[in-house]
């Protein structure tokens, strides 16, 4: 069987998806208990992905969402494409990346058709502990947003992922007097690219950023590497 994308690029499939799938998240498995906490989904992406949904389909004629305007033959202009285009090439890497981040998780048979969770590939392999320790660089963007740039170890070279890692993993802390080591940070960041853009929010302008990261295997996190270098930057 070929495989899919995670979120589909026609349009008629794209809607079907990021409504069924962040409707399916937001469900409560029980009282006060929606599905997307089980699956290990942080608070600011569930926000995020609902305020995507929402952006483009609100279900109400009387304020319609990007989508609505532009399947309507009487709203369907270029400013609706446009709309509709921004918001599925915003969408598709920010919940791709989510939805890939789960995967210490236990899912069941609906949450890998609803959600598009990609099967594991199989290799004779066995993944072994990562030796090598990440090497982070950090730098202050405008908009309070700051880019950190992983490499492994004293490898020279472009950012990359280590081969036997899942993701990189982010643990830091804003503001003064942070924590003395990786273990105490209280806030942190999944990310499958190298070069992680973090969006520190306006309220954080002028405050220190420091963090650490490590190569991640999601499946047996003893098999991660250790911490990075501990990494400070003031956020624009």
């Amino acid at each position: 069987m070929p495989r899919r994308n995670l979120v589909p690029g026609e349009l008629p499939n794209f809607d079907i998806y990021i409504r069924s799938a962040v409707g399916y998240l937001l469900e409560e498995e029980t009282p006060g208990n929606p599905r997307w906490k089980r699956l290990g989904v942080k608070t600011a992406e569930m926000n995020k992905a609902t305020a995507y949904r929402d952006e483009w389909y609100t279900g109400n004629p009387a304020a319609p969402g990007a989508y609505e305007l532009h399947t309507k033959p009487g709203t369907k202009t270029k400013v609706t494409r446009s709309a509709i285009e921004g918001i599925m090439k915003k969408f598709t890497p920010f919940f791709s990346n989510v939805v890939k981040c789960m995967t210490p998780y236990k899912y069941t048979s609906a949450e890998k058709l609803t959600l598009h969770i990609p099967e594991r590939k199989e290799t004779n392999t066995k993944r072994v502990k990562i030796l090598e320790f990440p090497v982070a660089l950090a730098q202050a963007l405008d908009g309070s947003r700051v880019k950190i740039r992983v490499r492994i170890g004293a490898q020279e070279g472009r950012p990359r992922k280590h081969p036997q890692a899942d993701c990189i993993e982010l643990v830091y802390f804003i503001g003064d007097n942070p924590p003395g080591n990786a273990a105490g940070m209280r806030e942190h960041s999944l990310s499958t690219k190298a070069i992680i853009i973090f969006d520190a929010g306006a309220k954080n302008s002028r405050k220190l950023f420091t963090a650490y990261v490590r190569y991640l295997n999601t499946s047996n996190p003893n098999l991660s590497s250790g911490w990075s270098n501990r990494i400070e930057v003031m956020i624009s």
